[in-house]
């Protein structure tokens, strides 16, 4: 009866399947804290890579993919390395869970901001608040950089492809259906 209640409260506090990793932290992926169906987790990176507060540990990240989720890592800077984070660091993080999981349950969850339109001074997102995003990796039209480093470290076209999108176009199916 309290695990049920427990779940019923943390269903209610959800608006989407979407949560962010320091959202999950506190609930510590138990598996009857899950939805039944695929959890993306949009942005998040590997706290074994750069630990920091966005960041999952491994047994998080195992459990997403135990679930057929997606992990979507993050380009804000902070959350790739401490300092200077380039999209080397970047794919960093992509390796080590693909490494860690496999191919299907990573993908991308960039906050491509910098030229979003208007945002009130309460968001990180503000000029006068800007986050900090990966230097030369702040807009859609900086992805190719991003291909050509997963094509270095020998990512080849389908996996990038999976990277890319296929992987959430997995997850919306399951969702949809």
């Amino acid at each position: 009866m309290c695990q049920e209640k427990t779940q019923q409260k943390w269903r209610q506090s959800r608006t989407t399947q979407n949560p962010s990793s320091e959202r999950l932290r506190p609930l510590q992926l138990s598996s009857w804290f899950l939805p039944e169906k695929s959890l993306p987790v949009s942005a998040s990176n590997a706290s074994s890579v750069y630990k920091q507060r966005r960041t999952i540990d491994d047994e998080q990240i195992k459990a997403i993919a135990g679930r057929k989720g997606l992990i979507g890592v993050m380009a804000i800077a902070r959350t790739v390395k401490a300092r200077d984070a380039t999209v080397e660091d970047l794919v960093d993080h992509i390796e080590y869970m693909v490494n860690l999981v496999g191919i299907d349950y990573v993908g991308m969850g960039f906050d491509f901001t910098k030229n979003d339109g208007p945002r009130s001074v309460k968001e990180g997102h503000h000029p006068i608040k800007r986050l900090k995003l990966i230097k030369d990796f702040e807009e859609i039209e900086d992805l190719p950089k991003l291909i050509v480093s997963l094509s270095k470290r020998g990512f080849h076209e389908d996996e990038i492809k999976k990277i890319l999108g296929e992987n959430y176009l997995r997850i919306f199916r399951q969702v949809l259906n």
